[in-house]
């Protein structure tokens, strides 16, 4: 095999990740080889120690990591030497910690910027996101160490097909009873306030992080919710994502940089030059820098389709 074979369309071995929030769906919904306790699905990650490994065509077993050195510009465009992006589904079969992130210069490039696009929600399913009235830090303080944090930020209620945006600094948590698709910034930075007083398998309850939240959160009192009535989700200063329904053949192209298609519902089978793969619900493709693909939907197909622009 060459040590440069040609690109084309890449999907990837998901990394699967036990939480102790986490439950089936993955298993069960997504068709992913994961167990009973699966909180997260790392589709496409260059987080160090967690690096996604192709799983079709002729560059099967490259890393994610390998390809961007090997290729260099021709993979992820000229604005791109490492992958910018974390692409992940997230099963909440119970809350999450309530929790926020730091930007780029809190923590040194990492930021954490993050978007959620809701796939399944139980009914009065709900996440928290932002504060719902006027406060300050040593409010906020007080409110964490008398155990009713979660009383100071919105409630909102959640259902299928809704999008949320939590740039960092945002406080947050998913609930209970929701299954997403996230698309973030490359960053597995988390700082969390207040994890319901829960323990682990060993009895233990997880470390919180107090100080580092109260440095980096904002008071900001929006919930998240974006306008889902337009193919555009999203446009913010990491990443675009567009919501694409597809009822017939169609060409995706990556005029400029990658993109990213995550199949959020239905099936369908891509194809690219004689080559083709599934492309079903729970999957996700790369298609590097200047090439495109034909996708044929089985029915009606809806894909995230995720870039970053040059620049950004």
């Amino acid at each position: 095999m060459s040590d440069k074979p040609a690109l084309y369309p890449l999907k990837f071995h998901p990394i699967l990740k036990d939480k102790i929030w986490g439950g089936k769906r993955i298993s069960n919904l997504l068709n992913k080889p994961a167990g009973n306790e699966c909180g997260e699905s790392w589709e496409i990650s260059g987080i160090p120690d967690s690096v996604s490994v192709v799983t079709n065509g002729s560059l099967t077993g490259r890393s994610l990591e390998d390809l961007c050195k090997k290729y260099e510009t021709e993979f992820l465009g000229s604005a791109f030497k490492t992958f910018p992006l974390l692409i992940k589904f997230i099963d909440a079969n119970e809350d999450l910690s309530i929790q926020v992130h730091p930007n780029d210069e809190q923590n040194a490039g990492n930021g954490k910027s993050e978007m959620w696009y809701i796939i399944e929600a139980e009914k009065d399913a709900t996440l928290l996101c932002g504060f719902n009235r006027s406060t300050n830090l040593p409010e906020v303080r007080d409110s964490i160490d008398e155990g009713h944090f979660d009383e100071l930020l919105n409630r909102v209620s959640v259902k299928a097909g809704d999008a949320f945006y939590i740039p960092s600094g945002t406080v947050h948590t998913i609930g209970k009873g929701i299954l997403l698709a996230e698309i973030q910034q490359s960053s597995d930075t988390t700082y969390r306030i207040y994890d319901f007083d829960r323990i682990d398998n060993k009895g233990n309850k997880r470390e919180l992080h107090i100080d580092e939240s109260l440095s980096v959160m904002n008071l900001d009192r929006d919930n998240g919710l974006v306008t889902t009535n337009s193919e555009t989700l999203l446009s913010c200063p990491f990443f675009v994502t567009h919501k694409l329904s597809i009822q017939t053949k169609k060409t995706l192209k990556a005029d400029d940089g990658f993109r990213i298609y995550i199949n959020v519902s239905g099936k369908s089978k891509i194809s690219f030059g004689s080559q083709s793969w599934s492309l079903n619900f729970g999957e996700t493709c790369l298609l590097p820098s200047g090439l495109e693909m034909e996708i044929e939907p089985e029915g009606d197909v809806i894909l995230l389709e995720t870039y970053v622009r040059n620049g950004d």
